[in-house]
C-alpha cells in the first residue's frame, strides 16, 4: 500500500511538472523541433515532382508548420496571460540582433526596384524575401526562448537523413524513383539534357550538399559523443551521406566537411591535450594543404582552379561558374553599399547565361550562390553585420558549451553549413537548419 502511496504521489508531481506553463511552451516547441529535423528535409510535394514543385511544396509545408507551432504557442500563452500564469521569456542582445535584421531587410525592400518581389516573392531559385526572413527571424526567436535541443530531435534528424540518402542511391543508380528528371533521363544527363542537377529529396544537388554539411557532422559527432551506445547507429546516415556527397561531385560539399574537420575537430575532442595537439595538427595541415594546391600541377578540375586563384587568376567559369556570378554580384553590391538592393535582388540583378560552352549549357542565375555575398547585395552593410554578429553569437555559445555532447554536435553541424554557405544558394529547402540552430545554440544563455 505506501509503494502505491509513493508510486501516485511521483506521477502526481511529474504530472503537475509537465503541466508548468513553461514546460508547455517548451513542449510545443519540441514538437516543432521534430518536425522540422525529422519531416521537413522528406516532404517531397505531390503528382509531378520536378524541382520547381519540390520548393514550392516545401515552401507551404515549412509555414503551414509555422503557423501550427506559433498559433498553438501564441494562442497558450495568451490564455496564460488571462489566467495570470507565469511564463519565463528572457530576451537578449542576440533578439535584438535578429529583429534588427529584419527592420534592414523591410527597409531595403521598401527602397529596392522591385518592392513587391522584396516583400513576397515566391521564386524556386530565390526564396530571399521579407516574407521568408520574417519566418526565420520568428523561428530563431521563438526556439531561442522555449526550445532545448534533445538526443530526439538529432535522432529524427538521422532518420530523416537515412530516408534521404537511400532514395539519392538510387537516383545516382540511374533510377527516377522521384520523378525529378524528365521521362527517360537520369542524374547523369544533367547540365546537357536539363540545365541543373536534382538529387535526393531537396532538389538541387548544391542544396542537398548544404544539408549534408549540416547533417553529417551533427549526427557523427553525437554518434561517438553519445553515452547512449545505440547511438552510435547514427553513424549509419552519416556514412551513407558522406558516400552521397562524394558521389555526387561537389565540390562545395567537399570544402564544407574538410572545413567543418578543420574547424570543429579541435572542439569537439574531448580532452583538452589531445583538443589542442588536432588544433596545432590542422593548422599545420591547412598550411601544407595551401602550399600543395599552389604548386598543383593539374591542368583541370577543383584543385587546377583553387591553384590558378591562389596565383592571381581568375576565370568566369571558375567553380563551377561561380566567379562569374560573383563578378556580377559584386558589381551590384558596389552600386549601393549602405541599403543594398533589396531582399531577393538577384531576382533582376544577376543574369548568366551560356558561361560554360565546354558543356554547351544553357543557365540562368538568378542568386548569388554565396550566403554571405548575397546577403550584403540585398540588404547592404547592416544587414551582413547582424547576420555576422549572430553567426559570432552562435559560435561563441558553442565554444562556452563544449562540454555538452548535443551542442557540440549542433555547433559541428553548423560550422560544416556556414563553410558550404559560401557557395550556397540559400533557400528555403534548407536555410531553416541555420537559423534555428543558431536559436538553440544562442538560447543556451537563457
Amino acid at each position: 500500500m505506501a509503494r502505491n502511496k509513493k508510486s501516485r504521489q511521483r506521477r502526481t508531481r511529474h504530472q503537475e511538472k509537465h503541466m508548468k506553463p513553461q514546460s508547455v511552451c517548451e513542449d510545443i516547441v519540441e514538437l516543432y523541433l521534430l518536425a522540422v529535423f525529422g519531416f521537413f528535409p522528406l516532404m517531397i510535394g505531390l503528382g509531378d515532382y520536378g524541382y520547381e514543385n519540390l520548393v514550392e511544396m516545401k515552401t507551404y509545408l515549412w509555414f503551414g508548420i509555422n503557423a501550427l507551432w506559433l498559433s498553438c504557442l501564441g494562442g497558450y500563452l495568451l490564455w496564460c496571460k488571462i489566467k495570470r500564469l507565469s511564463v519565463r521569456a528572457h530576451f537578449c542582445w542576440y533578439h535584438g540582433v535578429a529583429l534588427a535584421f529584419l527592420i534592414v531587410n523591410v527597409i531595403s525592400a521598401s527602397f529596392s526596384r522591385s518592392v513587391k518581389d522584396s516583400f513576397l516573392m515566391l521564386r524556386s531559385s530565390n526564396t530571399n524575401s521579407v516574407l521568408f526572413i520574417a519566418s526565420y527571424v520568428i523561428a530563431f526567436i521563438g526556439v531561442s526562448l522555449f526550445g532545448h535541443l534533445k538526443a530526439m530531435h538529432i535522432r529524427a534528424l538521422g532518420i530523416s537523413t537515412i530516408l534521404s540518402g537511400v532514395l539519392s542511391i538510387a537516383q545516382l543508380a540511374g533510377f527516377n524513383p522521384l520523378l525529378m528528371y524528365p521521362e527517360g533521363l537520369n542524374y547523369y544527363n544533367k547540365y546537357q539534357e536539363y540545365t541543373s542537377a536534382f538529387l535526393g529529396t531537396l532538389g538541387n544537388v548544391d542544396v542537398l550538399a548544404a544539408f549534408l554539411c549540416f547533417s553529417i557532422p551533427t549526427l557523427a559527432v553525437f554518434a561517438l559523443r553519445s553515452d547512449c551506445r545505440r547511438d552510435r547507429l547514427l553513424l549509419i546516415p552519416a556514412l551513407l551521406s558522406l558516400a552521397v556527397l562524394f558521389l555526387s561531385e561537389v565540390d562545395a560539399g567537399k570544402v564544407g566537411i574538410l572545413g567543418f574537420l578543420i574547424v570543429a575537430l579541435p572542439v569537439v575532442i574531448r580532452s583538452p591535450k589531445w583538443s589542442k595537439r588536432a588544433g596545432i595538427a590542422c593548422v599545420a595541415l591547412t598550411v601544407l594543404g595551401l602550399v600543395a594546391v599552389y604548386f598543383w600541377p593539374g591542368k583541370s578540375g577543383f584543385l587546377y582552379e583553387a591553384s590558378s586563384m591562389l596565383h592571381g587568376h581568375f576565370k568566369s567559369s571558375f567553380g563551377h561558374d561561380r566567379i562569374g556570378i560573383w563578378q556580377q554580384v559584386w558589381n551590384s553590391i558596389i552600386q549601393s553599399p549602405a541599403l543594398g538592393n533589396g531582399p531577393g535582388s538577384g531576382a533582376w540583378l544577376i543574369d548568366l547565361r551560356t558561361v560554360n560552352e565546354e558543356m554547351n549549357r544553357v543557365v540562368a542565375v538568378r542568386n548569388a550562390h554565396n550566403t554571405y555575398l548575397g546577403y550584403l547585395m540585398d540588404t547592404g552593410i547592416p544587414g551582413l553585420a547582424c547576420y555576422l554578429l549572430l553567426i559570432g553569437g552562435g559560435c561563441a555559445a558553442w565554444l562556452r558549451n563544449r562540454s555538452e555532447d548535443l551542442t557540440v554536435a549542433l555547433g559541428a553541424g553548423l560550422a560544416g553549413y556556414l563553410i558550404q554557405d559560401f557557395f550556397n544558394i540559400n533557400i528555403v529547402t534548407v536555410a531553416p537548419f541555420l537559423w534555428i540552430g543558431l536559436g538553440l545554440l544562442l538560447g543556451r544563455q537563457n
